[in-house]
This record gives C-alpha cells, structure tokens and sequence, in this order.
C-alpha cells in the first residue's frame, strides 16, 4: 500500500482527522470533500477498517498503513 503525503511541514494545519472508513467509496468521497470545503486547513488520515482493501485507493488521501479490519471497535 503507497503513504501519499499532502501535508507540508510549514503548512498551517487548524486540524487533524483520522478518519475510519469501511464501506461506500462514494460516501468516503463525499466526506473527503466536505471535510476539503467545512475545514480547507485541515488534514487527515483514512484508515480502513472494512472489507476492502482497495477502498481508498485513489482517493489523494493519506492512508493508515496499519489498517486492517474492524468489528465492533475491536481488531480481527
């Protein structure tokens, strides 16, 4: 899995979200958008608690490395 950076070390960031994700990449789109538009000097992390494996692939978001699948806040 490729880490793709965004964040500078000289940029001003206000917040930063880790966000878990495990179904509809359309709906992970969509929330990367308005946390883009509510928040712009903000950043954030995907991390992929679902199924598959290739959901936030393409996406131009920071992926957790360590992510693996979740069932009910606890790891399989």
């Amino acid at each position: 899995m490729k880490r793709l950076y965004h964040i500078q070390p000289n940029w001003p960031i206000d917040i930063c979200f880790a966000i878990l994700v495990h179904e509809d990449r359309e709906l992970v789109n969509q929330l990367i958008n308005n946390v883009r538009y509510y928040c712009p000097k903000s950043a954030f992390d995907l991390y992929n608690g679902g199924n598959d494996a290739t959901l936030c692939d393409g996406l131009g978001v920071p992926i957790c490395t360590s992510s693996r699948k979740l069932k009910h806040g606890w790891t399989q």
